[in-house]
């Protein structure tokens, strides 16, 4: 029942949903993000109670307006950002799972309601890339390397052909905002002295993970390099890999990406994403030496969304 679930709301308020579902002990509990289709609308973030790993669960929680940027709206500023609007404090919820998506139904405190059908992610079953049929050796990776126009584009090395997914994903946890919201903070409480680390500016949220990536905390972010290189090395760099064993090599055009989608510093309370967090080296010296380009993504499946 923990996953991440993604799909259309239809009601009063139509628009996008993202449901993420933790287990925690034997309940379970997560959070919601919707986007309304009428963009004069503020976004929406419920932060789910404890609740029982059931089939079918019914439980209230509070529900608060959000800026684009993800940080909540306080109810005494919600005329002043979003004029003559009004939004619900708390709203009941109906969630029925099912073996590959998830039903609800919701209602407000002031009237509202609306239902969806979400799709659950499948980023824990295998990739479904195909690979290159021309680029099966070292030889022809490097004639296509040579041979192509690659400015814009970016690299990952993967020791497996697993699916792309981030460290945080891997763990299985899919709520952000809880990561975000408790996670986070308790790390920058015991690191603020020693490392200046911080969360409040996307620079400092960015460096902060970066930095907690580098020394091996589970985070949100995807490394990549400009470099195939680069990127080459990390997929080879396992010297005890069978001898029929595959490496992954993903090659990116992140420049048209970057054009074509909105990108977001943050993976809390956003709409989903796969953005460019702009780093130095301040915290990671490697970032230089390896032409690092590191992906920011609230997404559990990145291969599903990219395609």
């Amino acid at each position: 029942m923990e996953g991440q679930y993604l799909g259309p709301v239809l009601g009063d308020t139509p628009g996008a949903i993202a449901v993420d579902i933790d287990r925690v002990g034997n309940s379970l509990t997560g959070s919601a993000t919707f986007v309304p289709a009428d963009r004069q609308l503020p976004r929406t973030c419920a932060r789910f109670p404890l609740f029982e790993n059931a089939g079918k669960v019914t439980f209230s929680c509070p529900i608060v307006p959000v800026n684009f940027d993800g940080t909540e709206i306080a109810p005494e500023r919600l005329q002043e950002v979003f004029p003559d609007t009004e939004h619900a404090t708390s709203a009941d919820i109906d969630i029925e799972f099912l073996a590959d998506r998830l039903e609800f139904k919701y209602a407000t405190d002031i009237g509202f309601g609306g239902s969806g059908s979400l799709i659950k992610s499948r980023a824990d079953s295998p990739s479904q890339l195909e690979p290159d049929a021309n680029v099966q050796t070292w030889a022809s990776f490097k004639s296509l390397i040579n041979n192509s126009e690659l400015d814009g584009w970016i690299f990952r090395g993967q020791a497996s052909p697993s699916r792309l997914r981030t460290s945080f994903h891997r763990t299985n946890r899919k709520d952000l905002v809880r990561y975000v919201d408790e996670d986070l903070r308790e790390l920058a409480r015991h690191f603020t002295d020693q490392e200046g680390a911080s969360f409040e500016s996307p620079e400092d949220f960015g460096s902060f993970l970066n930095w907690l990536q580098h020394h091996g905390y589970p985070t949100p972010l995807l490394d990549w390099s400009s470099s195939p290189w680069v990127a080459a090395f990390f997929a080879f760099r396992n010297p005890v890999a069978p001898v029929d064993a595959k490496v992954r090599l993903f090659l990116f055009n992140f420049r048209r990406w970057e054009q074509d989608m909105p990108q977001f510093p943050f993976v809390s309370r956003v709409p989903i994403h796969l953005s460019h967090l702009q780093l130095g080296a301040a915290r990671n010296r490697l970032v230089v030496p390896q032409k690092a380009k590191t992906l920011l993504t609230n997404v559990d499946d990145i291969e599903e969304y990219i395609q």
